[in-house]
Formats: structure tokens, sequence, C-alpha cells
């Protein structure tokens, strides 16, 4: 029978568990994260995955870091490949792999703070990774979740500038949810992202399409949103709060639903339709690497394989069939009709 997801144990601070129990050493990992300036969706999803380890290992009487094994981690890993969510799907090879890195880092860091003498969670052999293509949208598709956005309504003028301004950029849904207002540069097209992921910062051009949304938006919908002088934050929510990532996936995921998109993603897809159009319009890998932040250029190589037109082209212009094809159609000059008397 396969495990069942079970809530985790969120540690609460340095100096509020027993020394040296798991939930003491997970405590003190997040706060040196926090001290290296790690981003808090970095600690978060850490601390996720490590507080679903720790119920696992409190239901089996181990609270202590130094009762870990190497045969307890191995138990776990088996754990996880047979654990369901709640409609019953397996976890994803993706998902394993997160909460077993995630106990292998901490248990390391403890390791070089003299909290552990070895590290149990060491050299494991993770879930092979799956490589998928990322999912883009056809330009109908992009079409008929920009009409749905625009429905008049301050929400609406809202969702399709934040489309806009994805579709353009290619900005993360955090980092359009990050964007102030100081950040848009409207007179030399750019906007200014801080601390994108890996909190690197970067300069990324923007459309006049979407920099004419974004008139719209800060002109007619913002300015009755705004209770505190002090927010910055491009995007609010009707009650003067910032928009949170979260909540930007939600609004355009219904959208897409809407519209019948049924492909997975939300403010994903348009970062990869984006990065994709720009490949079969002939823009170099490297740009469009720059372009969303990537560090590695294995990352952007993905969009290669999806840059299908450019491949049919080039299996039209050399393959032998689709030569031999060719020649072999009929004609299309049309003889010209003989007169009544027989002469053309």
């Amino acid at each position: 029978m396969g495990g069942r997801r079970r809530r985790g144990i969120w540690p609460e601070g340095v100096g509020r568990h027993p020394a040296g129990s798991l939930l003491d050493i997970v405590a003190r990992w997040d706060r040196d994260l926090e001290v290296r300036q790690f981003s808090p969706e970095t600690r978060r999803s850490h601390l996720g995955a490590l507080g679903l380890f720790i119920a696992w290992a409190h239901e089996r009487g181990v609270t202590q870091a130094a009762h870990l094994t190497r045969g307890m981690i191995e138990v776990y890993q088996r754990h996880l490949h047979r654990c369901r969510r709640e409609d019953d799907r397996p976890l994803s090879p993706q998902g394993q792999y997160r909460r077993l890195k995630s106990v292998e880092l901490c248990c390391s860091w403890a390791v070089r703070r003299g909290f552990l003498h070895a590290n149990p969670a060491s050299d494991l052999d993770y879930p092979r990774q799956p490589q998928h293509l990322p999912q883009t949208l056809t330009p109908a598709e992009v079409a008929a979740v920009f009409t749905l956005a625009d429905d008049g309504t301050p929400e609406g003028i809202r969702e399709r500038t934040a489309l806009e301004v994805m579709y353009s950029t290619g900005l993360r849904r955090a980092e359009v949810a990050r964007l102030e207002v100081s950040d848009l540069d409207a007179q030399r097209g750019i906007v200014f992202v801080r601390e994108g992921k890996g909190r690197k910062d970067r300069l990324v051009p923007i459309g006049k399409r979407a920099l004419a949304w974004l008139d719209r938006y800060l002109a007619e919908v913002r300015p009755g949103w705004c209770r505190d002088p002090g927010n910055y934050r491009v995007f609010l929510q009707a009650s003067g709060a910032s928009c949170t990532p979260g909540m930007l996936g939600i609004r355009i995921y219904k959208l897409m639903r809407k519209a019948g998109i049924a492909k997975p993603g939300a403010c994903h897809l348009f970062r990869h339709t984006m990065a994709s159009q720009l490949l079969e319009a002939g823009c170099d890998v490297r740009v469009i690497g720059q372009l969303l932040g990537h560090t590695d250029l294995q990352t952007t190589a993905r969009y290669t394989q999806v840059g299908i037109l450019a491949l049919c082209r080039m299996h039209a212009a050399f393959h032998p069939a689709e030569q031999a094809a060719k020649e072999e159609q009929p004609s299309l000059a049309v003889e010209p009709a003989p007169s009544v008397d027989g002469r053309a």
C-alpha cells in the first residue's frame, strides 16, 4: 500500500527545540540560509520538504539527528516512491528528488558544523528525472487569453497588463509580482528585474504594446487601489495589498481554462511561448538565455527542440523523399483552350 501525504512539522526557530533534535538542526540550518541571503522561496521550499521528513521520522520514534542512519534514509526514499497525493497520483520524480535533496543538503551542513559525524543521505541514487520539453501556446491561444482578460474591469485591466508584461519580457511570475514602479523605464523600453532567480539582477527589454497597457493600468487602476504611499509594487489588489505570485498564477490559470486551454502551467507558459517564438524568428539562443535569466546554456537549449517550424523547413528542403515528391507533382500550368476552329 502506498503512503499518503501527511502534514509536515515546521521548526519554530533556533533555541526552541531540544539541542541536537531534528527540529533544532533544521531551525539552525534555516537561520544560516537566512543569514547567507537565500531567498524566502528557497527557504520555504526546504522547510516544507524537511518538515515532511521530520514528521515521517517522528512516527518511527526518531527525533534526534544523531539517530539518523543510511538505512533510514533509504527507507524514506522507498516511502516517497510509494507516496500518493490527495488525488491518488504518485509523487513525481521531481517531487521525490526535491524532498531527498533537502535532507541531503541539511545533513551536509550539519556535518560541516559538527552536529553530525557523517551525512547519512550522501551519495544517494536519486530517481531518474524525465526530460520534458517546455509547453508553448499558439498565437491563437495567446490572443484568446488576452481577449478574456480584457473585460473592462479594473481586475481585467490588471490581468491583461500582467499577461502583456510576461509575454513581452519572459519574466517569471514572482519577478512580475516584485516589480516596482521605479523598475520601469518606458523611455528606453527596459525593465529592471531585482533579484531574479538566484538573487541576480538583470535588465530586460519590454515592447511598446506591453508599455501601453502598463500606462493604462498605472493611470486608471493602480491609483484607486494604492492605500499605502510607501508601497511601490506595480501590481496591487483592490485592497491595496501587493499581488503575490500565487495569486497571479491562480488568476491566469482560470483565464486559460476559461479559454479552453488545458495545457499544464499558467504564467510560465507565456515565458516558454516568448522564448520559443523568438527562437523561431531567428534570435540567438544565447540572447534568449540572457533575457530569461538563465545561468546555464543547457537550460535555454531546451527551446531549440521546441522550434519545430525551422526543423520542418529543413526537413522539406533536404529530405530525399520530399525532393522526389516535388518532382512527381503534376504541372499546374494550364494549357490554353483550343478555339472553335481548332487553332490555339
